[in-house]
């Protein structure tokens, strides 16, 4: 029977199908992980390369949703409403995941409904929290017509991916960098282990919640907020006493899956009380705009610009220019790394927890497979490069391996 791998990312996804009468494996293209309703009395929506397609023609008018993994764990994301309709989070994972079977469905030539699904190692450190993800994921796969699911870490799924590649048996540390999470595997690799209960190859696991949406986030926060209005100070009296405008909607800006939390009737208000109580400053009322006119995945998607842009070259641009907002930016990388160092300090202490908690030197470990589009991240690879070494570093398609693994699962026979 045919074997479909779903990885249900943060920012990206993918399928792929294992064939095992030709021991092949055959993936789909990577799709954003992103859903875009239109403003409409009908649910009409569109989902991954379409919904942006979707959302940049019709003048960014509609719901579009970004990060829909991020909310699974979150106790406090109850439901929203889309055009008058309620959704849960496992209704719009369900419509995200009914999307990939389809495409599992083109390449097999019927739809399937058996499925090996990803996880992160901790999609949160909070044992309730990454249990209620885990749940609302498996509504998500039932709503979209999976009636056989077997859920895989995706390091581990990565890990299957790089054994397809080698000659010889390897300890091999993998190094999962998605949108949200980072997820690690120790595990003893080799061509000749395909019959073995492989739970036994696994030397140990460990993540974190760290992933490229925190170092948008922190370019946000480092080079954009300033510009719609934090730092600038208001008199609510008119007797001249100025304080602070408080940070708390800025840091909410900064992540883009909380976007709707701010294009409430109640936090609009807030903001336009200090927009008056600042006589009507510009930054303010740019902040308002881009809040109102949905504006806000534009401008996210030239600050990810930038952040990829850096891990190829010196420096990089953040450019807005819409709705006559206007923001110029340039961040050069020894800034972006000052920006994520606190991100970087959590990778370290994860992957020295990992060998700590295993007795583990890192010297013995022969390679460190890398995947996930945050694996190019360049202070990433030195945290890396610091505790195993550069000429350790193996790499394959960032954004395919895990997909790819996870469609080995079968062949691999994990419990």
């Amino acid at each position: 029977m045919h074997v479909v791998g779903i990885d249900f990312g943060t920012t990206n996804s993918a399928v792929a199908v294992y064939f095992p009468e030709t021991d092949q494996v055959v993936v789909g293209e990577y799709e954003p992980t992103v859903i875009f309703f239109e403003e409409s009395n009908q649910p009409i929506y569109h989902i991954g390369q379409q919904a942006v397609r979707k959302y940049v023609e019709s003048g960014m008018q509609g719901r579009f949703i970004r990060s829909i993994k991020s909310v699974l764990h979150r106790k406090s994301f109850k439901q929203t409403y889309i055009n008058g309709k309620r959704y849960y989070a496992e209704d719009l994972v369900g419509l995200y995941l009914d999307f990939l079977a389809e495409k599992a469905a083109r390449i097999i030539g019927e739809r399937p409904t058996k499925v090996v699904l990803g996880r992160p190692a901790r999609f949160s450190p909070d044992p309730e929290a990454d249990e209620l993800a885990q749940t609302r994921l498996l509504k998500a796969a039932e709503i979209a017509g999976f009636t056989d699911i077997t859920f895989q870490m995706e390091p581990i799924a990565a890990a299957f991916s790089y054994e397809h590649q080698i000659t010889q048996p390897e300890l091999v540390f993998v190094g999962d960098f998605g949108g949200g999470t980072a997820d690690f595997t120790l595990m003893q690799l080799g061509p000749d282990r395909d019959d073995r209960d492989r739970l036994e190859d696994i030397v140990g696991t460990n993540g974190v919640r760290v992933g490229g949406d925190d170092f948008d986030a922190e370019l946000a926060w480092g080079k954009v907020v300033q510009h719609l209005g934090l730092g600038l100070q208001y008199d609510s009296t008119g007797r001249g006493k100025l304080l602070p405008i408080p940070p708390h909607h800025y840091r909410t800006f900064c992540r883009w899956e909380n976007h709707f939390q701010l294009n409430t009737h109640q936090t609009v208000l807030e903001i336009e009380k200090f927009h008056r109580w600042t006589h009507f400053h510009p930054q303010i009322g740019d902040f308002l705009k881009i809040i109102q006119q949905n504006l806000g995945y534009s401008l996210f998607r030239s600050i990810e610009g930038a952040k990829i842009a850096l891990s190829a070259q010196a420096t990089a641009s953040i450019e807005f220019d819409q709705a006559g907002i206007q923001i110029h930016e340039t961040v050069a990388q020894p800034e972006f790394a000052r920006y994520i160092t606190r991100q970087m300090k959590k990778l370290n202490e994860t992957i020295v927890g990992l060998l700590e908690q295993t007795q583990v030197d890192p010297g013995v470990v022969d390679a460190v497979f890398l995947t996930g589009g945050s694996s190019a991240v360049i202070p990433v690879r030195e945290v890396i490069a610091s505790v195993f070494g550069k000429e350790k570093i193996r790499e394959n398609d960032a954004f395919t391996s895990v997909a790819r693994g996870l469609a080995l699962h079968s062949k691999f026979a994990v419990g």
